[in-house]
């Protein structure tokens, strides 16, 4: 089983694009999750973890958009995005 790259895109104009092909090339698998059409973002590490079943997790990435990072009131998932964030980054998940 290939290692999986999760990547929050966070608006419809900012998809992984290259950088999914080449870590695609690269040997992992990429699942995006679409965070601005209301696909539910997991909460912390265990749960992403549990979002890739028994495959690897290899890394979390999120990605741009039109947003700020603190513009909540036009993202309201942006709170449990940056908890996210920050429970991989206390786990050392790249």
């Amino acid at each position: 089983m290939m290692p999986v790259i999760v990547a929050i895109q966070n608006g419809p104009s900012a998809p992984i694009n290259l950088l999914g092909k080449w870590l695609t090339e690269a040997g992992f698998e990429i699942r995006t999750i679409h965070a601005y059409a209301e696909q539910p973002l997991p909460r912390n590490v265990a749960d992403l973890q549990r979002y890739v079943g028994d495959q690897d997790l290899a890394a979390l990435i999120p990605l741009g958009g039109s947003i700020g990072a603190l513009d909540d009131g036009q993202a309201p998932w942006l709170p449990i995005e940056r908890s996210l964030i920050a429970d991989a980054v206390s786990h050392d998940l790249p």
